[in-house]
């Protein structure tokens, strides 16, 4: 289940350039009351803190947050690159074990996850591209919108 809007999203430099450039991709987790956005090309996480609205808006960030980014390659049926949003759970140790491991999110749009040791292709549908063989990860859909700084993901 997911349901999660987010704005000005330009004022957030992991989301802003996630957004905008094919190749570059960004976590967005919920913890302790602030949205933590993470970009490994960026040294230092972003953290919004929620507001009251933000609060009383029950968002729901997936099974353990998202990432979000345009990959470098473009969609098969559209022939454009347009931005995508995965779980950031791994669906594999969900599937299997119950278990909400977060992904680490590696500079080569690449995401790994450190207990199945599964290896999984940003730029590609989020397939497994090393590690046993399973299930892709999970995809929501996302809407942005560049002119008012607006994204919003849901299923």
């Amino acid at each position: 289940m997911a349901r999660f809007s987010f704005s000005p999203t330009n004022t957030v430099p992991q989301l802003n350039a996630a957004l905008n450039n094919p190749g570059q991709f960004c976590t967005i987790a919920a913890r302790n009351s602030q949205y933590v956005f993470h970009s490994p090309g960026i040294r230092e996480d972003y953290k919004y803190t929620l507001t009251e609205l933000d609060r009383k808006s029950k968002y729901v960030l997936g099974l353990s947050g998202f990432i979000v980014g345009i990959p470098i390659m473009a969609d098969q049926l559209s022939a454009q690159s347009s931005v995508v949003c995965f779980d950031l759970a791994c669906p594999n140790c969900y599937e299997e074990a119950s278990i909400t491991r977060d992904l680490t999110l590696l500079e080569n749009q690449r995401a790994k996850c450190g207990r199945c040791g599964r290896l999984y292709d940003l730029n590609n549908q989020g397939i497994i591209t090393d590690g046993e063989q399973g299930t892709s990860l999970y995809r929501y859909r996302i809407q942005y919108y560049p002119s008012g700084n607006n994204m919003t993901v849901n299923n």
